[in-house]
């Protein structure tokens, strides 16, 4: 599994390089008729010189002008409407097949109100119908389990563990869901951009449901392995997750989602 800077700040050319096949010929083939047209017009109407030519007519030549250099610049959407199907569909494809994931994480916690920031990093681990584990080994030694039906809390710190029950229907829409099962994506999520460039794709994501996640966005590299995803909530504060040294489809025993409190109390929500 698992700033727009990545795929919305490198530029127009890099996002060219992104069409490939089909796609990208369409496009060479349009921007050289543009960059015909505009050629014609220029040795028209001549270069500009506002001594020489009429009010009227400098103000046509700058309006032709523009709105070819605008006809081009339109000519380098985000991602056209069906290569953006294609990569929502390439997406779902990729983790309907996957069975498990183990990976290295580094997260980013933003606390708007407080103008702080968190980080630590961990291991996750994911296993289709058994649930998730984050194991965060910095700053401090804690645990997330979810084992399908509650949410495990422990930090090594602390002489409790805390259980808290999920009720699916109150959750749709959250971060759960984008971790439990992002081949349902576009169930719970309205897909309000796509981006591309040379190093993968992002997702632009609102649930549908209100909830206390506002808009989420996703990474994902060339393989559509989930690289990074970013949580924005409400509240303003955000979440960012990158993973690396990403494993998918090995081996990993049940009894990694079963949660073992050992002597520490229980408190359940």
């Amino acid at each position: 599994m698992i700033k727009r800077e990545g795929p919305r700040g490198e530029g127009a050319k890099e996002r060219v390089q992104g069409f490939k096949g089909s796609r990208g010929q369409e496009f060479r083939k349009a921007t050289t008729r543009y960059k015909g047209l505009l050629t014609v017009l220029v040795l028209l109407l001549g270069p500009l010189n506002p001594r020489t030519l009429g009010p009227f007519r400098t103000a046509c030549r700058q309006a032709l002008l523009t709105l070819c250099i605008a006809s081009v610049t339109l000519l380098i959407p985000i991602v056209p409407a069906v290569a953006r199907a294609d990569a929502v569909d390439m997406l779902k494809k990729t983790y309907a097949g996957i069975q498990t994931v183990e990976a290295r994480f580094n997260q980013k916690i933003v606390i708007s109100t407080l103008k702080r920031e968190r980080e630590s990093k961990g291991e996750f681990y994911y296993k289709r119908g058994k649930g998730f584990l984050w194991k965060y080994a910095g700053p401090s030694r804690k645990v997330f389990l979810y084992d399908g039906k509650a949410m495990w809390q422990a930090d090594e710190e602390q002489p409790f563990v805390i259980k808290e029950r999920v009720d699916k229907g109150k959750v749709q829409g959250s971060f759960l869901d984008l971790v439990e099962d992002i081949s349902k994506l576009d169930v719970y999520f309205t897909i309000q951009e796509v981006a591309q460039d040379k190093d993968g794709t992002m997702f632009l994501l609102a649930p549908k449901k209100e909830g206390m996640l506002q808009s989420a966005r996703m990474w994902v590299d060339t393989k559509y392995l989930v690289s990074k995803i970013e949580i924005t909530e409400i509240t303003g504060n955000t979440n960012t997750l990158s993973f690396s040294s990403i494993k998918v489809n090995k081996s990993l025993d049940d009894g990694l989602f079963i949660f073992n409190p050992g002597k520490k109390e229980i408190m359940e929500r």
